[in-house]
């Protein structure tokens, strides 16, 4: 896990003693230092690649991190999994920037559309400048006069920046279908200055031979925490199938990664609360858990993080908008008291975001992805600052009350959560943010994959099985083929994978986005249309390309 977080620093040094050799000598008076003077010195051998990538890998989570705008920050996977069946918005509704509910306030010059985008093609251009750039002669592979050995360094190095090319592709043409393709490394002020879009196939099929070369070239299990496998590139290989359609090759790639013998699901439990009540289930997202050293077989890609730790500050805002805010509300109309914001309670939330009521009742008796391991749906009273003797004592439990609707939220509304997002500094557990580890993608969502696939090629016995093998493992009963439908795989995710899939992806992909959302979600179901399925291009493109550069459909 401190592999690439002390690589960074190494970077540090590699990126400034060149300057300061420099200083040594009367031209550095030349006046010549830009950043490409920094990226040549960089990118001369293999050490100075790795560090390159590690910087892109920094750079991927933003994803949970997000835009500063207004003096907020808006991360960008709202983007992909707000406003969906299962996710609503609670604060901030008619803010330009919530996006979740789909008021008609969501239009091209919102920032977070732009700020996305952007962040899309910065890493898409330093993948680029990492693939050019090792196709230089003079690089130092580190493999000596091996030239077996130097070749290898060099094809994994291009087929992680090719795979993460491709990872931010998936994200641009699923938010906006035909965007501008980029394949060569440009300037610095010019990163994502194309004139026009390109066909979301072409691109598609970039995608397809980017993820082809990384699973040529990558080893399956990463050899450092954080970094991309020849696993990860089947899986989104697997979904990229589902999306043309073509479910044979789709449930082949799937099926790769499944019987690799490299990953299992975690049926049992493990890690650092395993002798403490828990699930399996729940021991996936306990900070010392995500980890595959540390016990997480599942995991095929972390994300990792590390609070006073240079290259691990790269905080998440997950808890901050997915977690109640329970400090903020009376638990108690009468007594007046608050709960406090303890390190065991998980920290403090915001949530800007929220499980629909829908998504909530979803689960059956004894499923352990609602219990109170995985879901935060009470608290037990355990300071005397939270109780007035007069109403309660220490030890009572609280329970959220979820007879209220998503429509009639106030201030005083208290409401369950998923506990997989709750982290917290144990110095302070109100602290905004989080640097936790965390899964980025688990091998139970390869599964419903291979599930969809299987729907969709009719083989309805086998997807039953495939989808009963992950519900097995959370003590859920099992389906029978007739069960075994689009829709109920699309709740079965929910169950699994709420707040960590991409909803919005396979919503659209599955022809179930307007469907769905109107059915599950009081706050978009009035306003969502097929137009939604696609975000505007930012106004911010628009403006610079207007003969050349098209709107997606039904957006002004």
């Amino acid at each position: 896990m401190k592999g690439i977080k002390y690589t960074i620093i190494l970077g540090i040094f590699l990126f400034v003693m060149p300057l300061f050799n420099a200083c040594t000598n009367n031209d550095f008076l030349d006046e010549d230092v830009k950043d490409r003077i920094l990226i040549d010195n960089l990118y001369q051998n293999h050490v100075g690649f790795e560090v390159g990538l590690n910087g892109l890998y920094a750079t991927l989570l933003q994803e949970h991190r997000g835009s500063i705008g207004g003096g907020t920050a808006y991360p960008t996977f709202t983007m992909m999994k707000g406003g969906m069946d299962n996710v609503f918005a609670v604060l901030w509704p008619d803010d330009n920037i919530a996006v979740q509910d789909l008021k008609d306030k969501s239009n091209p010059e919102v920032f977070l559309y732009y700020h996305t985008w952007s962040w899309l093609y910065e890493v898409i251009n330093a993948a680029n400048t990492i693939i050019s750039r090792a196709e230089n002669e003079n690089v130092d592979w580190g493999g000596g006069k091996d030239d077996a050995k130097n070749l290898s360094n060099k094809n994994i190095v291009i087929a992680e920046a090719r795979c993460i090319r491709a990872w931010a592709y998936r994200h641009l043409t699923n938010l906006w279908g035909d965007v501008p393709l980029r394949l060569e490394e440009s300037g610095s002020n010019n990163i994502t200055r194309t004139t026009e879009r390109t066909n979301v196939r072409e691109i598609e099929n970039q995608m397809e031979e980017d993820f082809k070369f990384a699973v040529l070239h990558l080893p399956n299990v990463p050899e450092r925490p954080g970094k991309v496998s020849k696993a990860v590139a089947q899986h989104y290989l697997a979904e990229l199938y589902l999306k043309w359609g073509d479910y044979a090759k789709a449930e082949q790639m799937a099926d790769n990664v499944i019987n690799s013998g490299d990953y299992t699901l975690v049926t049992d439990r493990y890690g650092v609360t395993q002798n403490r009540p828990g699930t399996p289930f729940s021991d996936l997202f306990l900070e010392g858990n995500v980890g595959r050293s540390q016990g997480n077989t599942e995991v095929l890609w972390s994300w990792h993080r590390e609070f006073s730790v240079i290259g691990g500050e790269n905080f998440s805002i997950h808890r901050r908008w997915c977690v109640w805010p329970y400090d903020r509300y009376y638990y108690d109309d009468v007594s007046g008291k608050k709960l406090k914001v303890t390190y065991e309670r998980g920290g403090r939330g915001l949530a800007a975001m929220a499980m629909t009521k829908w998504a909530l009742e979803l689960y059956e008796d004894g499923d352990d992805r609602n219990s109170e391991h995985a879901m935060r749906r009470f608290f037990i009273l355990e300071d005397s600052e939270e109780v007035n003797l007069e109403y309660n004592k220490l030890g009572d439990t609280i329970w959220i009350d979820i007879t209220n609707t998503e429509e009639n939220f106030t201030l005083k509304t208290m409401w369950p959560s998923a506990r997989k997002n709750e982290w917290a500094l144990k110095e302070n557990p109100s602290d905004a943010y989080q640097y936790d580890d965390s899964n980025y993608l688990r091998l139970a969502e390869t599964y419903f994959l291979r599930a969809e696939a299987e729907i969709k090629l009719g083989k309805l016995d086998e997807a039953a099985e495939t989808i009963n093998i992950i519900r097995r493992r959370s003590n859920a009963s099992d389906i029978t083929a007739t069960e075994a439908t689009i829709d109920f795989l699309l709740d079965e995710r929910s169950r699994e994978l709420v707040w960590e899939e991409h909803r919005r992806y396979v919503l659209v992909r599955n022809n179930k986005y307007v469907e769905r959302l109107q059915a599950y979600n009081p706050l978009a179901a009035p306003n969502v249309t097929e137009r939604d399925r696609l975000f505007p291009i930012p106004q911010v493109e628009m403006d610079l390309s207007p003969e050349t550069m098209v709107q997606n459909p039904g957006w002004k």
